[in-house]
């Protein structure tokens, strides 16, 4: 059941959560694209007690133009460390679930279901205390790769109520 004036997707990750019937769970971002197969490596690796926190690069304008649906992402690897990663192992370590996995037996027991939907009438936060729990009961890594690239669009506090340019 959908919730009106919500921005902050904890409802329906935790609605996602309880009709789940796989073993595990990849948490997503619907702005990020894979670069490689994420759902391969986490099947391959995931062990019951892993958390893994996938690195995620912020797609530049350019980058959108750049990479369409014929682009082969999996060729991609950015090594310039100036780039503007929201999260990787070596220059911005974060928790945040641009894309991570998890096992859905951990999200029915340690984390209470998933996200605290207190958080549903805010932008974030809902990250910082996800991952405050997971950290708690589960095994963290970070993986660099694959990673995802979280794609590129103009920021809401860039622009003014019309929508124009501030």
């Amino acid at each position: 059941t959908p919730i009106q004036n919500v921005v902050n997707p904890a409802h329906a990750y935790n609605t996602a959560f309880a009709n789940c019937t796989r073993d595990t769970v990849i948490i997503q971002n619907p702005e990020c694209v894979w670069v490689q197969d994420i759902g391969a490596f986490v099947s391959a690796y995931l062990n019951a007690n892993d958390y893994f926190v996938f690195a995620c690069l912020n797609g530049s304008k350019e980058d959108s133009e750049r990479f369409g649906p014929d682009t082969d992402l999996s060729l991609v690897m950015p090594t310039d460390t100036r780039l503007p990663w929201y999260q990787h192992s070596s220059y911005r370590k974060r928790g945040y679930h641009f894309c991570s996995a998890i096992p859905r037996i951990a999200l029915n027991t340690d984390l209470r279901g998933g996200f605290d939907e207190r958080f549903n009438g805010g932008y974030g936060y809902d990250d910082n205390e996800f991952f405050l729990r997971v950290s708690h009961h589960l095994n963290v890594t970070h993986i660099d790769r694959p990673y995802v690239i979280h794609q590129y669009h103009d920021r809401f506090w860039e622009s003014d109520i019309s929508g124009d340019k501030a």
